[in-house]
C-alpha cells in the first residue's frame, strides 16, 4: 500500500530543544514505519543556528533526514531557546505584543506558515493535518489549512489551553476569545490526542467532548537512541544529577533553597549537578557555588552520558507537571537504570506513580515543601547509587511501552481510522 501523507504543523521542532520539539520529532521520525510520510511545517527562529550547534545539527540540517521539513522564518523573533533559570519570576506588566496580537506572539509566523504551505502543497495535498498545542497560533494555522485542503484535522494537546502551560488571559474579553477558538478547533478536529488521562478527562468535561474522540498518547523516549554507555575509568565524586531544562513549573527554587539552608550549617557530603539551563549567578547568590555544578546546555548525546554516569538522578515534580503529565526526562532516567529521587510539590504525582510501578526498588521520594524530606531523600538515593553498578540499561517490557516507536503506532492507527472513514 502506498504511503499516505500527514502535514505536521508545529512551532517547536529540532534543533530547538524542549518537550514539544521532541514529541513532534519523535512522531515524524517513526511515522514512515507505519505507512505515513510526514511533511513538517515549523519555524526558523533567530536562535536556530546557535541551537543547531549545541544540539549537534548543521545550521540548515533537520533533526531527521527522512521527511520533508519546511522552515518558515519567525520575523518577530519569539526565540527558540529557554533562557537560564534565574529564580522565581518577578511579576511584570503584560507585554504590549500580548495585548495587540491574538491568540499569541506566534500569530505573525502562523500567517506566513499558512501561505508557505498553500504554495508548497497545493499540487500534492496531504491526506490529513496534525498539529500540537501550544502555541494556539500553530493549532489555528493547522485548522485553516485543513479547511483549505478539505482534509481532516487532528489536534494534540501537550498542555491544557488555560493554566501554567497554556494561557492566562488578562481580561474577560481575551478569555472569551480564547474559549471560542478552543471550542471551534475542538469541533473541527476529527480526533484529539492528549498526554494523560487527567487531561483527557478535563477536556471531555469542560467541552463536552465524546470520549471516543479523545485518545491518550503519553510522552515517551526513543529507545534506539538510548544506547549503553561505558563507565568512566576515573573515580567521580558522588553526584546527584538533574538532566534537562528547568522552569518555574518544576519548582527548582524550593529544592535549591533547601540545599542553601543545609549548606549554611556546614559542607554537604555530596554534590549536585545540573545539566541544563540553571543560571550560575543564581546558584552563587544562594551560596551554593561550591556544592552545585552546572554544565549549561549540551548536545543530547552528552546529556545521555551524564544521565548514565550519575550516582543518582534528580526529578523535580511541581504541582502542574505532577497533575497533567510526566516529566519528559523520566523515561530516559528509567532507561539508564540509575537510582532516581523524585521530589514532589504535592504527593501523588503522575511521575511518582510511574516510578513506583516500574522502578520502585531504586526510586525514592520527598516533598519539595519540606527541606528535611529533601535531605533525607538525597541521602537515601545516594546510598543506593553508591552500590549500583553503572553501565546497564532497563529493557523491561513495562518501560518499552513508552518507546516512541510504539507510541507512534498508536497515532498511526488513529490516522488510518480517520482516513478510512472519511
Amino acid at each position: 500500500m502506498a504511503s499516505r501523507r500527514v502535514l505536521i504543523v508545529t512551532y517547536w521542532y529540532p534543533p530547538t530543544p524542549g518537550a514539544g520539539a521532541e514529541r513532534a520529532a519523535g512522531f515524524s521520525r517513526h511515522l514512515p514505519e507505519h505507512g505515513w510520510d510526514p511533511i513538517v511545517l515549523t519555524a526558523q527562529t533567530h536562535g536556530a543556528s546557535w541551537s543547531a550547534r549545541i544540539f549537534g545539527f548543521g545550521e540548515s540540517e533537520s533533526a531527521d533526514e527522512v521527511q520533508t521539513v519546511y522552515r518558515v522564518p519567525d520575523l518577530v523573533g519569539a526565540g527558540d531557546i529557554q533562557g537560564p533559570y534565574t529564580g522565581p519570576p518577578v511579576r511584570k506588566s503584560e507585554h504590549w505584543l500580548r495585548r495587540l496580537v491574538f491568540p499569541d506572539r506566534f500569530a505573525i509566523w502562523a500567517g506566513r506558515a499558512q501561505r508557505e504551505a498553500r504554495y508548497k502543497l497545493e499540487d500534492a495535498l496531504p491526506d490529513i493535518v496534525w498539529t500540537t498545542f501550544p502555541p494556539a497560533s500553530a493549532a489555528m494555522a493547522a485548522g485553516i489549512l485543513a479547511d483549505r485542503f478539505s482534509r481532516p484535522l487532528v489536534i494534540d494537546f501537550r498542555d491544557p489551553w488555560f493554566g501554567a502551560g497554556g494561557y492566562a488571559p488578562q481580561s474577560q474579553r481575551q478569555r472569551e476569545r480564547h474559549e471560542e477558538l478552543e471550542r471551534r478547533l475542538i469541533r473541527q478536529a476529527a480526533a484529539i490526542t492528549v498526554i494523560s488521562e487527567a487531561m483527557r478527562d478535563d477536556l471531555c468535561r469542560r467541552l463536552d467532548v465524546e470520549p471516543s474522540r479523545a485518545h491518550v498518547i503519553t510522552n515517551g523516549f526513543d529507545a534506539a537512541r538510548c544506547i549503553q554507555v561505558e563507565p568512566v575509568q576515573t573515580q567521580r565524586p558522588p553526584e546527584l544529577v538533574h538532566v534537562g531544562s528547568v522552569s518555574q513549573r518544576n519548582r527548582p527554587d524550593l529544592f535549591l533553597q533547601a540545599l542553601a539552608a543545609a549548606r549554611r550549617l556546614g559542607p554537604l557530603p555530596w554534590r549536585v549537578r545540573f545539566v541544563g539551563n540553571i543560571s550560575a549567578g543564581y546558584i552563587a547568590s544562594l551560596g551554593l557555588a561550591d556544592s552545585v555544578s552546572i554544565t549549561g546546555m549540551v548536545p543530547w548525546n552528552d546529556a545521555w552520558r551524564e544521565t548514565c554516569q550519575s550516582t543518582a538522578l534528580l526529578l523535580l515534580a511541581g504541582d502542574y507537571v505532577g497533575e497533567w503529565g510526566h516529566n519528559t526526562k523520566v523515561f530516559e532516567y528509567l532507561r539508564s537504570s540509575r537510582p532516581i529521587l523524585c521530589l514532589e510539590e504535592r504527593p501523588g504525582s503522575n511521575d511518582r506513580r510511574l516510578l513506583e510501578s516500574l522502578a520502585g526498588d531504586r526510586s525514592r521520594f520527598g516533598l519539595l515543601t519540606n527541606p528535611a524530606s529533601i535531605l533525607e531523600g538525597i541521602n537515601a538515593v545516594m546510598g543506593i547509587g553508591k552500590e549500583s553498578p553503572i553501565g546497564t540499561l532497563d529493557a523491561s517490557e513495562g518501560l518499552d511501552r513508552y518507546d516512541r516507536g510504539r507510541l507512534t503506532g498508536q497515532l498511526a492507527e488513529i490516522l488510518d481510522d480517520i482516513v478510512a472513514h472519511r
